[in-house]
């Protein structure tokens, strides 16, 4: 499962700054100053040589992180040397670290014993070196990008590598772009460059560096963290007010203030029913003789930095915040099984947090991915305590998204599992040195665990071994239990997320079945042009941009939810309208009444032609009227893999949902069918889904669904897509095998977009039989997923006549520019 760590955000966010005085206006020495949510966290001292640079800072990350240290860097001859010493935690270090141009080694000193650490950077020009949470290293930065742009030969999505000395690990910076302004800088007006860049591909920021490439000043307003050159605060960027109809509004007023101090307890242990003990970080404010609700961030993913930001937004405001390790994670006792101890652990947390003497007995849990499944499942139990969710980007229950979708099981489950091996040995989850494409093509299924180097033993085995109807799944099918669930829900999640399917779903269930009045009014959906890394780039890939308005202040309105919920504060939220959506290509916020859209005008988009739509140029076609048409077939051999584009599994950006797929080959197993250009602008907000007539002589196999957008100019995008196994076509708790020949009516699930299409783009709908490397082939023996391996060839019949249409079922919203879909006519043209 696609993960969202709090703790890997804030220290993937250190690559910035630095100062000095110099003349011609730069800055030649001088001391950052890093702040993150308005409190000081590090200030470091630097000098800019003429061959390198030194620094030597100071760092307090809120009582969690501390370190001192010293770094020098000289440049010469083609080489770059690097020498440090730090005291991180009572630990004491050096190194030495030396930079070629296709290789680098760091050497490292801990307890008198020493590691040589060789890096292959064939490939991997340019490069810089890195150290998390020292900001002198973006000078190389600032230097190298600087340099281009003034020269005139910065490209676009410039990237650099940035080669961590502490995990010995490289790291993506992509220059997105480039502005430069005149400001002053001491007595003089002098150029400032600015940059955004991406980090890592988990955040956006900004650098802003003098014309030589110093910097002056980097900012990730997601994480409300900057660091500015002390004396020089005027070249900080203004704040961006919020201003959209998410985040803004006289509600701001009346939040909590952020006025308390905070008390904190580390490595708390928590008892559990059978004697298990799980660890948290205990944030409070200092407030005597009151009681106060609490926040409960329960994860996998180490309660460091979850603690660190949740503690640092929500104690000083009047709540208490319980950071926990779950069970077999971090410092919590006990043997991890993903999931299915959540529902009792998170619950007897609960009752433990209303027994402190610090708490009032209102809880409220947050948290994303992972960290939002559990509260779903803590919500489940009835606990008393709980008063109120803000789960982000959360998964549904697991026939519907995670580890299995229509039937067939999500190998990007298996790419979670190596994420999670990953963390536990300290290295990063988006591990770039791992063939995934090779591995998922693993047979049998449960073969992957050693494709992938992990442990003999993992959570995989059992999970491919239990279908998605299996019993084993009960205590984890939380949907269902909606009517016993008491608890107000902000949901959030993004039109590209891996786990989608959750906050609307969940949304739409508890508003109809949720136990009270106070639950089924207090549900909200907020859907964002987003991917897993919610809210947290407005560009995705080098095709999208989504403008200014596609970040958007959550935290605040997270915790106005919370003010609302567990102090009983009137601010109003419960009486707005509760759905929040952002209309991708208009780049607008639209606040709806409920979901699905109540004034959706559902559009079916008719599949037909002359029955060769196995071409491209078959003749396949899109209407809004249905039409007798011949059937179309194709032959699929589960041996035969699909042409894929080059997917990057370790990029978490996006990158890959606004490539071009135009130039991907024709495939005679797949079916193409292609609508006229629209003949004006159309929005398609809400669920999608495809409806299909089909045979196959195949004891089972699948189907899948792919729709895209063609623009005019021919480039092409995926919009929506889905997958359904034919055993599963009268829902995922009745499998039955069809009769070869027998035609079915096939619902596939295409889960939920938010977009506006333009006056001349296509609409390209392509159906086959094979969702990898998305998803486990169907080997069409109807044999069980975990011990098949071998194939036989299907024969794949589509019918879209008047008896037995094929259609996708679109929601098409009414705007006032945009009332419909139609297309243009040969008239027209």
């Amino acid at each position: 499962m696609p993960l969202r760590s709090a703790a890997a955000a804030v220290i993937l966010v250190s690559s910035s700054i630095l100062a000095g005085e110099s003349s011609a206006g730069d800055i030649r020495r001088g001391t950052f100053v890093c702040k993150m949510m308005g409190q000081e966290i590090s200030r470091e001292s630097f000098e800019i040589r003429e061959d390198g640079w030194w620094a030597k800072g100071k760092l307090d990350l809120f009582g969690q992180t501390k370190n001192e240290y010293e770094i020098t860097e000289k440049r010469s001859d083609g080489k770059t040397v690097l020498t440090g010493s730090s005291n991180a935690n009572d630990v004491q270090s050096e190194f030495v670290a030396t930079f070629e141009q296709e290789k680098a080694t760091i050497e490292v000193t801990r307890g008198g014993k020493t590691q040589s650490i060789p890096i292959d950077l064939k490939g991997k020009s340019p490069h810089v070196p890195f150290i998390n949470l020292s900001w002198i290293f973006f000078e190389d930065v600032g230097r190298l990008v600087a340099a281009r742009a003034a020269a005139g030969s910065l490209p676009a999505d410039f990237l650099i590598h940035a080669v961590d000395l502490g995990s010995a690990q490289t790291l993506s910076i992509n220059v997105k772009s480039f502005g430069v302004s005149q400001k002053p800088l001491g007595a003089e007006m002098v150029p400032i460059f600015a940059f955004e860049v991406g980090i890592a591909g988990q955040v956006e920021a900004s650098l802003h560096t003098t014309a030589s490439g110093v910097p002056v000043f980097f900012g990730v307003p997601a994480q409300k963290l900057d660091v500015v050159v002390e004396g020089y605060e005027a070249l900080k960027p203004a704040e961006k007010a919020p201003s959209t109809i998410v985040d803004s509004g006289e509600w701001r007023a009346r939040l909590s203030k952020a006025e308390h101090k905070i008390a904190s307890e580390k490595k708390v242990m928590i008892p559990m029913r059978d004697g298990v003990k799980l660890a948290a970080d205990v944030y409070r404010p200092e407030i005597e003789n009151r009681k106060v609700p609490t926040i409960l961030v329960r994860t996998p993913y180490g309660r460091a930095g979850e603690g660190i930001v949740k503690g640092n937004a929500f104690a000083p405001r009047g709540y208490a915040v319980v950071a926990q390790d779950v069970r077999g994670r971090g410092d919590s006792e006990g043997t991890f099984v993903p999931v299915f101890n959540e529902a009792q652990d998170g619950s007897e947390t609960l009752d433990w947090i209303a027994k402190q003497p610090w708490s009032d007995g209102n809880v409220g849990m947050i948290g994303g991915s992972y960290v939002a499944w559990v509260q779903w499942l803590a919500a489940s139990t009835g606990n008393k305590h709980l008063k109120a969710i803000v789960p982000q980007v959360s998964p549904p229950d697991p026939h519907e998204n995670i580890p299995y979708d229509g039937g067939s099981f999500v190998l990007s489950t298996a790419w979670w599992a190596v994420a999670v091996q990953s963390i536990a040995e300290g290295k990063s989850p988006f591990r770039g040195d791992v063939d995934y494409l090779k591995a998922f093509a693993t047979l049998p299924l449960t073969d992957i665990d050693k494709a992938l180097s992990l442990p003999e033993k993992t959570f995989l085995d059992e999970w491919i071994a239990h279908p998605q109807e299996d019993p084993y799944w009960e205590p984890l099918r939380y949907q269902q239990r909606f009517a016993s669930i008491d608890v107000p829900a902000l949901n959030i999640s993004g039109w590209w997320d891996g786990d989608q399917p959750g906050a609307p779903l969940n949304f739409a269930g508890m508003r109809k079945h949720g136990k009270s009045e106070r639950a089924r009014k207090g549900q909200m959906l907020v859907m964002g042009p987003w991917t897993h890394i919610f809210n947290t780039f407005s560009k995705v890939g080098d095709h999208y941009d989504f403008g200014p308005d596609a970040l958007v202040d959550l935290d605040s309105v997270s915790l106005r939810f919370f003010d609302r919920y567990l102090k009983g504060i009137e601010n109003g939220i419960e009486n707005e309208d509760p759905v929040l959506v952002f209309t991708m290509f208009e780049n607008k916020w639209h606040r709806e009444k409920d979901w699905p859209l109540p004034q959706t005008k559902w559009t079916k988009l008719f599949l037909g032609g002359s029955g060769t739509a196995n071409k491209k140029d078959g003749g396949g076609t899109l209407s809004l009227e249905n039409a007798d048409s011949p059937a179309d077939t194709y032959v699929y051999d589960p041996m035969r893999l699909p042409d894929v584009p080059d997917i990057d599994f370790s990029d978490v950006t996006g990158k890959q949902i606004s490539m071009d797929l135009s130039g991907l080959p024709d495939r005679d197993d797949v079916l193409d069918f292609l609508s006229p250009p629209l003949a004006g602008p159309v929005e398609i907000t809400g669920p999608v889904s495809a409806v299909l007539s089909v045979t196959t002589d195949a004891k089972d196999t699948d189907f899948a669904v792919g729709i895209y957008r063609i623009e005019p100019s021919g480039y092409t995008t995926a919009v929506r897509g889905g997958i359904q196994r034919l055993k599963y076509r009268n829902g995922w708790d009745k499998p039955s095998f069809a009769k070869p020949g027998e035609v079915s009516t096939l619902t596939i699930d295409c889960w939920a977009t938010g977009l506006r299409l333009s006056k001349g783009d296509r609409l390209l709908v392509e159906v086959q039989s094979n969702g990898f490397p998305g998803h486990a082939r169907n080997l069409n023996t109807g044999e069980p997923d975990a011990a098949a391996t071998k194939a036989v060839v299907a024969r794949q019949t589509l019918f879209h006549d008047a008896a037995r249409p094929s259609y996708v079922l679109l929601p098409v919203i009414p705007r006032e520019d945009a009332p419909g879909l139609r297309f243009e006519t040969k008239a027209e043209d």
